[in-house]
């Protein structure tokens, strides 16, 4: 009888497990999305921080383009600008999330007035991106690849390339470093900005702002299964940590101490990943995350440009 009634319960805790963690997966991996309300949110964003897109628009020649997705064939829409037909590189440009291509212009204008070329694009669930999932940057790498390869078409298969990322656009960047693919591209240097280590600390985080009435290590637990269950992936694929510690191109990080969304530990675990020496931290005082290039603008943009200057450009 006792085993019985214990193992009933064990079902029923499973069960409610299972639940808890598909729904709570369905949030992490799922953004809701309003397409036509999009753009003028990000274009909001910007103004209210002094910068006007509009001003930007008139004074480059935007090219905009699509690609298809070579995971599973889903639309990236992206922007190609030119800075001059001399160049001395181009930079992808990679969006945090619940932003769009629309909110690296700012960025765009400062590699643009240093004389390079950039290309920025949607990531998946976001802007006009029709992928549904948003899978921090495991399978956001692939596109960004596509990008890559894109960049290759119409700057030269020789023309060096940079990236550029701000939190999960950066994450995305630390996932693609560790494809073989990113040694063959010509790539010199990544700029990851406000970057996150692993998803999970994440979750853990936020379960705690939320106060869920559940132990975090009940809903890690379970959203993990039922991540691997209906999407395929786990907590482990979501570690960038991981594919970080195979990359070889010079990388810069960029952190800020005030940061309560992306601790800098964080920078500093993906810092220690990567296996050479062809790296560099540097970690801002009075900047809050994703904002260091406006609340430290001068000294964002000197370290920048240093480290593109000691790799080469």
């Amino acid at each position: 009888m006792i085993p019985a009634l214990l193992g009933g319960a064990a079902l029923l805790i499973a069960l409610f497990g299972l639940i808890a963690g598909g729904v709570a997966t369905r949030r992490i991996l799922h953004t809701k999305r309003d397409l036509d309300n999009h753009v003028d949110k990000m274009e909001r964003f910007l103004r209210a921080l002094g910068f006007s897109p509009e001003d930007f628009r008139e004074k480059n020649a935007i090219m905009h383009g699509m690609l298809l997705s070579s995971l599973d064939g889903h639309l990236i829409p992206y922007e190609w600008i030119k800075a001059g037909e001399n160049a001395a590189a181009s930079v992808v440009l990679v969006h945090g999330l619940g932003m769009s291509r629309v909110g690296t212009y700012p960025i765009a204008d400062m590699f643009l007035s240093a004389g390079y070329n950039v290309l920025l694009y949607d990531q998946r669930g976001s802007g006009e991106n029709s992928a549904d999932t948003v899978c921090y940057g495991h399978l956001e790498k692939y596109d960004l690849a596509d990008c890559v390869r894109q960049m290759k078409e119409l700057a030269g298969q020789n023309h060096p390339i940079g990236l550029w990322g701000v939190s999960m656009g950066a994450a995305t960047i630390g996932q693609y470093l560790g494809m073989e693919e990113s040694q063959l591209h010509n790539i010199v240097f990544a700029v990851m900005d406000s970057p996150f280590s692993n998803v999970c600390d994440l979750f853990r985080r936020a379960l705690a702002g939320e106060r869920v009435p559940l132990p975090a290590g009940f809903m890690v637990f379970w959203s993990n299964i039922a991540m691997k269950l209906r999407y395929g992936m786990d907590y482990l694929d979501l570690d960038v940590r991981v594919p970080m510690a195979k990359g070889r191109i010079p990388t810069l990080l960029v952190a800020a101490e005030k940061d309560e969304t992306t601790p800098v530990q964080m920078a500093i675990q993906l810092w220690r990943a990567l296996p050479h020496d062809k790296k560099r931290l540097e970690i801002f005082q009075d900047s809050e995350h994703g904002l260091l290039f406006w609340q430290e603008k001068l000294k964002y943009r000197r370290v920048v440009y240093s480290f593109m200057n000691a790799v080469g450009l």
